[in-house]
């Protein structure tokens, strides 16, 4: 990389909606990016905010099977 350049770098999230149960285990982790909808989690931002990017990886572990 040179000097004076910086990566820019952005976290994005997914719902897989076959995986989803429905459980809202997501939104109470990380309720700035994710939300029950119709029982289903969608993701509501099309960045994760700068400071809800360990929320958002727990919300993954937490809902992942």
């Amino acid at each position: 990389m040179r000097k004076g350049r910086s990566l820019d770098l952005r976290m994005m999230a997914s719902v897989g909606p076959k995986l989803c149960a429905g459980c809202g285990a997501c939104e109470e982790a990380c309720p700035e990016v994710f939300k029950l909808v119709d029982r289903l989690a969608r993701v509501g931002v099309d960045e994760v905010p700068p400071g809800a990017e360990a929320s958002c990886l727990t919300a993954m572990e937490t809902a992942a099977p």
